[in-house]
């Protein structure tokens, strides 16, 4: 194996020292459940979720990087012992190892491990998801998506159920403040009503509010990228049918593919939306305007590109989500 040579016998030593973790982190789990904390009625319910939450994440992380470590080393073994018995004078077909690693982080598709001499073997391990995203699936597609308080397909299903979008008669020509609704739901786990919405009440406008303009677009990517990666959904200015008359759109980003692995890797078809004018969770590329061209960051009447974020003070008041330094 030239291009990537993995001791099995140093991994394999190291599964005791994984194990000792996990059990640590169940004992600390059935510390906590025993805690007084716990059972704390209150004052104190909703800092004991929050540790509740944190401990199961604890908990059920290391239990998955165990159970995942295992049954890699096994998969390593087998192909070992395989290419041990292999008799051909060469190994013209590579061999290859495909899986999926779920740790504390989240789950991350682990790249081939290929025998061989390809010259192409990917050598480097994907990069963890962040811990305040999920992945989930979407039309056989995957994503990574910020893991708010509702999750963003029970919030696609509230929408839609509840005609909570353009097409449907609601804020026409809001686009702006209802992006906004759905991001301070999301993240305050919160359902406003359509009476609410209709009505411009709640101040959704006053909490997703963070604005960064610049004519730079990757300045603007890169600012959205850091927030969905810290769990939190933004609002970016995209072009519409009459983008080409200086009109502009705005939609809910929530997400993006497993291929993105920085800011600059952000196109129309890697970004996910919740596009307020059918209420559906697509790609920004897929979220086509009503004249059929897809949509795409917009640089408005020159004055640049634009994105709006959550406020410190929403996020530190009304959230459990952390305000970045």
């Amino acid at each position: 194996m030239a291009d990537y040579e993995i001791h099995v016998d140093t991994l394999q030593a190291k599964t005791n020292t994984l194990s000792e973790l996990k059990g640590n982190a169940e004992k600390a789990a059935d510390v906590y459940d025993g805690s007084s904390i716990k059972q704390a009625k209150e004052g104190y319910n909703k800092v004991a979720a929050k540790i509740t939450k944190n401990i199961g994440r604890l908990k059920n992380g290391f239990t998955n990087s165990d159970s995942w470590f295992t049954s890699y080393l096994n998969d390593l073994n087998a192909l070992e012992a395989s290419l041990a018995s292999f008799s051909a004078d060469g190994l013209k077909t590579p061999i290859e190892f495909k899986g999926t690693f779920e740790d504390i982080f989240g789950k991350v598709t682990m790249p081939a491990i290929k025998t061989g001499g390809d010259p192409n073997c990917n050598e480097s391990l994907a990069s963890l998801g962040s811990d305040h995203m999920i992945k989930i699936t979407i039309n056989g597609q995957d994503f990574y998506v910020v893991d708010t308080k509702i999750s963003v397909e029970d919030y696609e299903k509230y929408v839609q159920n509840n005609k909570l979008y353009q097409n449907a008669g609601l804020l026409g020509g809001e686009c702006m403040i209802l992006s906004q609704y759905y991001a301070v739901d999301l993240m305050r786990g919160t359902y406003t009503s359509k009476g609410s919405m209709a009505s411009l009440s709640g101040g959704p406008a006053t909490r997703i509010n963070n604005h960064v303009t610049s004519q730079n677009e990757q300045d603007v990517l890169n600012y959205a990228y850091n927030e969905i990666n810290e769990g939190r959904p933004v609002v970016l200015q995209v072009t519409q049918v009459n983008s080409n008359k200086g009109l502009r759109h705005l939609v809910t980003m929530v997400g993006y593919t497993p291929d993105v692995k920085s800011a600059a890797d952000l196109n129309p078809d890697n970004i996910l939306v919740l596009d307020c004018v059918d209420g559906k969770l697509q790609t920004l590329g897929q979220a086509r305007s009503e004249g059929g061209h897809e949509r795409r960051m917009f640089n408005q009447g020159g004055k640049g590109y634009h994105v709006v974020g959550a406020t410190n003070k929403f996020l530190a008041k009304e959230t459990d989500y952390a305000v970045s330094a």
